[in-house]
């Protein structure tokens, strides 16, 4: 072999090394992240997960536990309408509702976005948070009123309110030490 055969190949072998830790490493993450009885009935005595690739235990998961149930689709549901907490940044909020989303499309359970965005400035409106924000929304037009919007304007809204927070807690502050 070559020098430069010899360097490929250990390479090739690098990456083969790598490759496997990749796989191995979710293969572990999913089954970290399941409950152990829905792996049991595949998981070998000795060999445990060893002959099953990842694809594999997905397909399981999901032909073993079947569609979401009415059960499952109403916690979900309560996922979405959750109030937002303020102590959060405001993207997580979205985030966590547009998981919801996804799991609701996964069982053929559709939301219109309008109920979306409706849900959202509810949310804020409870939160007495964010009333400025909401004064700005409804000076929009109709036509700018969509889901994606929202999520943006109140993105920049909740971004705004904290620089004017941090403003005044540090004026706050110059005052209470210039009182001393």
């Amino acid at each position: 072999m070559h020098v430069g055969e010899e360097a490929a190949h250990k390479a090739k072998i690098v990456e083969c090394a790598t490759c496997a830790g990749v796989v191995q490493a979710i293969k572990d993450h999913i089954v970290a992240s399941d409950d152990e009885e829905w792996l049991a009935k595949i998981d070998h005595e000795v060999m445990g997960f060893t002959n099953k690739n990842p694809i594999k235990l997905l397909e399981h998961l999901e032909s073993w536990r079947g569609a979401l149930d009415f059960i499952d689709t109403q916690e979900i549901k309560q996922e979405e309408y959750a109030p937002w907490d303020s102590n959060k940044h405001v993207v997580t909020h979205f985030n966590r509702v547009e998981q919801a989303v996804k799991f609701l499309d996964w069982a053929n359970i559709s939301l219109d976005e309008t109920e979306l965005m409706n849900q959202a400035l509810y949310t804020f409106k409870q939160s007495g948070e964010l009333e400025q924000g909401l004064v700005n929304w409804t000076e929009k037009s109709a036509a700018d009123k969509t889901w994606a919007n929202v999520k943006d304007h109140f993105t920049v809204e909740y971004l705004d309110r904290r620089k004017h927070l941090i403003i005044k807690a540090k004026q706050d502050f110059r005052s209470a030490s210039n009182v001393t």
